[in-house]
């Protein structure tokens, strides 16, 4: 049985409603990936803020660690010999911090940030193409980010 809404069927077409529903569905798209690209994002900041294990400590590297992490380095370019004996590296790990060893936290860091970033444009590539909410709300943001 024909259904028929008035200004919609012009013709035997349905160009207006069918404008109408692809508006609406092209709207809820993009609501979709703009949701999943910020899913994207907090994934991303939790992988890199959770740390990095080196020698088996395990070294925190949120915002507040890399700036400790920097103003060590750079006393450290003051004078190479300086070291802080008890430096908490993560929750109940301490470690004697040298020279040396925030040189090699801030490289190990530096390289898991570049690599996040470089998964982060691979998976944001990956969501612009999908063509449905579904395909986009199912989307799993948690997984090949190349890390543990």
């Amino acid at each position: 049985f024909p259904v028929t809404i008035e200004g919609a069927l012009v013709d035997g077409e349905w160009s207006e409603i069918e404008g109408w529903i692809e508006a609406r569905t092209s709207s809820k798209l993009a609501e979709a990936k703009t949701k999943k690209l910020a899913e994207i994002q907090a994934e991303k900041c939790r992988l890199r803020d959770a740390g990095i294990v080196i020698d088996g400590t395990l070294f925190d590297t949120d915002a507040t660690a890399d700036t400790k992490y920097t103003k060590m380095f750079l006393a450290c370019q003051k004078n190479p010999s300086y070291e802080i004996p008890d430096w908490k590296a993560s929750d109940g790990m301490f470690v004697a911090m040298t020279g040396s060893l925030v040189l090699q936290v801030m490289t190990e860091s530096g390289a898991m940030e570049s690599l996040l970033t470089s998964k982060q444009k691979e998976k944001i590539a990956e969501v612009k193409i999908l063509e449905s909410v579904e395909a986009v709300e199912n989307y799993d943001v948690t997984l090949n980010w190349g890390i543990q």
